[in-house]
């Protein structure tokens, strides 16, 4: 009886590595598979995103004449996310 048992597991087994190399490039993620493309693609969102905000400040005047003020809420926003993430942590 045990060696009826252990031949089933054994072809269970087998049949398991069977499938799972069958469905393995469906497995990887699409970056995996794509990964120049979506290298362009966060490439081109990382600088549209900069690009636009670099705008909208260049028309608030109070900001557009005063980088340093620009500098000091930027390092603000850095230090209170940083605090927010250790405090969720």
């Amino acid at each position: 009886m045990k060696n009826v048992f252990d031949n089933a597991v054994e072809k269970a087994k087998k049949a398991e590595r069977a499938a799972s190399a069958k469905i393995e490039r469906h497995r990887k993620t699409v970056f995996e598979r794509y990964p120049l493309l979506f290298t362009f693609l966060v490439s081109f969102g990382a600088v549209a995103t900069f690009y636009g905000l670099q705008e909208i400040i260049s028309t608030i005047d109070v900001l557009a004449n005063h980088p340093t003020l620009i500098l000091a809420l930027g390092i603000t926003t850095l230090w209170s996310t940083g605090k927010l993430y250790e405090k969720l942590k």
